[in-house]
């Protein structure tokens, strides 16, 4: 009897061990890849709607960006930057919040915001297809309209008299514009009309902005341009303080007449852009934020 619970207790000892190494190994290969490698992020808003939806999960690769490995191949000159339209997660601020959003602009593009519209260099920007705008959609018929929704009217945002504000993406419009009940879809503006708090238009949602060269490493700004009130946040969060009216910088021990910035910057927008707080609202956001590449959705 004694030799068969010895027995016993040897083999749950060896199957202990066994699942102990198991666990060890499987939580040691976890953080690895994920400080490394890969990271699973909730996206916790619907600013990247349709494209990625309120509480989705998504697979991010840092081999490139935001892990150890990156600033390792960086030294071995592997290095990859952001491309136009990739869905980046950065952090932005002092408490380091984390957004996703996607690439629109690069290091020294000229970014032109036209009634909702993207121009890079004087050039206008397709949206992907799964971008979503609020529009306003004249209608002759409503019960016509819902009849060309599906009968779901859920995404009407508001409901006026001819007219209705609908967020849509652009798969969304094609199809309403194939409806005979519908006479015309456009751009909204904001104005004292649109009272719904669904389609407040804060200050960070701005249809409209003026050209603006996104800061590169080594571009210069001068003091005296009226365009460096533009660039003083931008200033002020690479040198860690404020930048008083008559500060001086100097570069080799001599004082400068320009600001030469240190890091290269990314436009950022939400695919739901009236419902996104973005580079509309915080600035371009520098390499180093940037923690990886979107390449799935869980």
């Amino acid at each position: 009897m004694e030799k068969r619970l010895n027995l016993r207790l040897k083999i749950a000892r060896f199957f202990f061990l066994k699942l102990l190494n198991v666990l060890f190994w499987f939580f040691l290969s976890t953080i690895v890849l994920r400080l490394f490698f890969f990271d699973v992020f909730h996206i916790p808003s619907s600013s990247m709607e349709n494209t990625l939806q309120k509480n989705d999960f998504i697979i991010v690769s840092k081999i490139f960006y935001g892990s150890p490995l990156a600033k390792i191949l960086k030294e071995l000159k592997f290095k990859q930057k952001p491309k136009i339209n990739d869905l980046l997660v950065f952090s932005v601020g002092k408490e380091s919040t984390i957004y996703v959003k996607r690439c629109v602009g690069l290091p020294g593009d000229i970014i032109e915001i036209k009634d909702t519209d993207i121009f890079i260099n004087g050039r206008y920007a397709h949206p992907p297809r799964t971008s979503c705008h609020f529009r306003k959609v004249w209608y002759r018929n409503f019960n016509d309209l819902k009849e060309c929704m599906n009968k779901d009217s859920s995404s009407i945002i508001q409901k006026y008299s001819g007219y209705v504000i609908i967020n849509l993406d652009l798969n969304q419009e094609k199809l309403l514009m194939g409806c005979k009940s519908v006479d015309s879809i456009g751009a909204i503006e904001p104005d004292a009309k649109h009272n719904n708090s669904m389609i407040q238009f804060p200050p960070y949602s701005e249809n409209n902005m003026d050209k603006f060269v996104i800061p590169y490493k080594g571009l210069k700004i001068s003091f005296e341009s009226n365009k460096i009130k533009d660039y003083r946040d931008i200033m002020e969060w690479e040198e860690g303080g404020e930048i008083g009216e008559e500060c001086s910088f100097y570069y080799d021990n001599k004082e400068s007449e320009f600001y030469i910035f240190k890091n290269d910057y990314y436009f950022m927008i939400g695919d739901n852009r009236n419902k996104s707080i973005d580079s509309r609202s915080f600035g371009p956001v520098a390499q180093k934020n940037i923690i990886g590449k979107v390449i799935f959705k869980i």
